[in-house]
């Protein structure tokens, strides 16, 4: 067992929108329950028109709690994200990416809809990660163009996010406030946000490795003596705890 001094070591993600955008990137698997010569059939087509995506079987259902480790790729700022749905029956065949790399040789008629009673059925996205609602009347389209980054801070504070800010040594036990702030002077209208994320916690020992608090998705690893983080608005976190000593086998 080694004790683990509450040197708390945060990393945070900020989300912000920039001049390249982010697309999912995925082809959902092909139905089993249809007969090995039109599967072989579907794919023959399927590969002379695009270039598919990698498969995730994930990709159909954005609801699906596992959509979200689906994987994303970069696309050039003139481009757009696309979703083409293929339905017949029960059956349905998705694929998402950005339309410059989707497609071979030709573009498919721009005549088709974005519409989720009709097949196939071809949605496009200007802005960050395409929406999976096939009404695109509720796809938001963001404007693609370099945007001010935000000037962010970190404090630790004396007891809550009002208290002076800690810059002397602290005994366990004493209440801290761990706050995040951004801010950007040339755009008010709401366009960041920040999640605060993968959050570890060392000991300045050179051979102490860090470990995990907070994960991925913001939310503690240990809510009992961590509490998961709290935001004040778009711009502002923090969380409130007690200086606390963990022992951690390595």
């Amino acid at each position: 067992m080694s004790t683990i001094v509450t040197l708390i070591i945060f990393e945070f993600l900020l989300l912000l929108y920039s001049e390249a955008f982010h697309c999912y990137n995925c082809a959902s698997t092909l139905p089993s329950n249809i007969s090995k010569d039109a599967q072989r059939a579907f794919k023959t087509i399927l590969y002379s028109t695009f270039m598919v995506p990698p498969v995730d079987r994930s990709c159909v259902n954005s609801d699906d709690v596992e959509f979200r480790t689906v994987k994303q790729i970069n696309c050039s700022p003139d481009d757009q994200c696309i979703k083409i749905t293929v339905r017949q029956k029960d059956l349905q065949f998705v694929m998402r990416g950005c339309q410059a790399l989707i497609y071979r040789d030709k573009m498919i008629s721009i005549d088709v809809e974005c519409r989720h009673d009709q097949s196939p059925s071809i949605c496009h996205c200007t802005g960050n990660l395409i929406a999976d609602n096939d009404n695109d009347d509720n796809v938001i389209n963001l404007p693609v163009s370099k945007f001010p980054e935000p000037d962010c801070k970190y404090h630790v504070r004396f007891y809550n996010r009002n208290g002076s800010e800690l810059k002397r040594q602290v005994e366990i036990g004493e209440p801290v406030y761990h706050h995040w702030t951004c801010s950007y002077k040339q755009q008010q209208n709401g366009l960041f946000c920040i999640l605060v994320n993968n959050c570890t916690i060392s000991n300045p020992r050179p051979d102490s490795l860090p470990v995990p608090i907070i994960d991925e998705y913001g939310c503690s690893l240990f809510p009992i003596i961590m509490p998961h983080v709290e935001y004040n608005g778009d711009l502002e976190g923090g969380l409130q705890t007690n200086v606390f000593l963990l022992d951690i086998d390595q």
